[in-house]
């Protein structure tokens, strides 16, 4: 029997992407915000039968990467072919960026060379400003308004076949389960996979709810969604402070420790305690903040802001080359990214743990292959094995319990 997006919603696994709905068609699914502050699809009107391809190209319960890891490095951090440290040499792009713009500037020289005629991304709604929309970008002035992380549900892909009809090419910048769908999805159904020029990502520690957003706007001192007139979680510096501007004109911000590390990063989808790839594994370029450190612990002090710059296939390195008066890009020492990426290394040196226990406890849904997990089995000593165990065994029990529950 097909399993259906029920099955997928039912476990917790769905991420909220789109597209199913986007495959199906809006006569069969939306996507809406759930109670827990999830986005999820609805069967519409009744509508309850299965999705063409739903398990190939679903990244909540399918992620397979098909390369080679050709050695240690491409079991932990996935397959690439160059690691750069980064940054747009604009330098309004790259105050305005989340980690010194590298992304939005590659995506500004790809529109203005003609390579693409749309960039496919998130922004903040312009009804709500307090909640996050997927955009098509079609100039390097939208492209700019458009940048920075949105710590929030959004369903980047409800739309892409749609899109995919009605452009020539499109780049995609999105979560790293953004870009597995478009990669599977492309797989499954490869008539569209010329009219994808590129995708980029960023690194992810996981989804925070629309809740999360509504905490963090009221702990700043906006009492609700309805009386925000601007919202970013990042940006305007690095690593940026959260700010709020309040319908009454009041500008009320906090730092990003405070935000994520407070709030936000509290209310995570339980999916996101599982992922088997935060690092953007399946796009041509994955970026993530290139924090300085002391030799210890990264250090969050104000300062221009730069990206670590996976090149993971020959297309990524072709955009940075076609891009190159953009971007600055010097070595980077790969040695760095246990330190200023701890929580990612901690994440993958588990994720076996939960794959097995669900396994062993009868889940047929997931998937999750060629991404050497299973090389990170002996990274844990005795009792943090046992320490994980007990805590990815609360998780699971808890994860149909909403918000409290992730």
């Amino acid at each position: 029997m097909p399993y259906t997006v029920t099955d997928i919603v039912s476990q917790g696994y769905c991420l909220g992407c789109g597209l199913c709905a986007s495959v199906a068609g809006p006569d069969q699914l939306r996507m809406r915000l759930r109670q827990d502050g999830f986005l999820a699809p609805e069967p519409f009107d009744g509508a309850a039968g299965p999705v063409a391809g739903l398990r190939s190209f679903c990244p909540g319960v399918s992620v397979v990467l098909r390369e080679p890891l050709r050695n240690s490095r491409e079991r932990l951090y996935g397959p690439f072919e160059d690691l750069r440290v980064a940054y747009a040499l604009d330098p309004a792009i790259r105050y305005r960026g989340a980690s010194g713009g590298v992304l939005t500037a590659l995506l500004c020289g790809l529109l203005e060379q003609r390579k693409v005629d749309g960039v496919l991304q998130v922004g903040a709604s312009l009804d709500n400003p307090a909640r996050s929309c997927a955009y098509v970008s079609t100039t390097v002035e939208e492209v700019i308004s458009n940048a920075g992380s949105r710590y929030a549900p959004v369903s980047l892909l409800e739309h892409l076949k749609q899109i995919l009809d009605e452009y020539s090419q499109i780049a995609i910048v999105g979560k790293p389960c953004d870009i597995v769908a478009v990669r599977q999805f492309v797989e499954t159904f490869p008539q569209y996979g010329s009219r994808i020029y590129c995708t980029l990502s960023f690194l992810c520690m996981g989804l925070p709810s629309q809740h999360a957003t509504l905490k963090l706007i009221q702990r700043l001192g906006v009492g609700a969604e309805k009386d925000v007139s601007s919202l970013s979680y990042r940006g305007c510096g690095w690593p940026g402070r959260a700010r709020v501007v309040s319908s009454d004109g009041r500008e009320l911000s906090c730092s990003y420790d405070e935000s994520w590390g407070g709030i936000l990063g509290r209310d995570l989808h339980f999916r996101c305690k599982i992922c088997p790839d935060g690092w953007g594994s399946f796009a041509d370029l994955s970026a993530g903040d290139a924090w300085y450190t002391d030799g210890h612990r990264p250090l969050f002090e104000d300062r221009p802001g730069r990206s670590f710059l996976f090149m993971r296939t020959e297309r990524g390195r072709k955009v940075v080359h076609l891009c190159a008066g953009k971007i600055a890009c010097e070595p980077y020492d790969i040695s760095e990214l246990p330190i200023i990426q701890r929580p990612q290394h901690e994440r993958k040196n588990r994720v076996w743990i939960a794959y097995l226990i669900l396994k062993l406890i009868g889940d047929r849904l997931l998937r999750f292959k060629g991404l050497g997990m299973w090389n990170r089995m002996f990274s844990l000593s005795p009792l943090s094995l046992y320490r994980e165990t007990r805590g990815i065994w609360r998780r699971i029990q808890n994860r149909s319990q909403g918000p409290r529950g992730r």
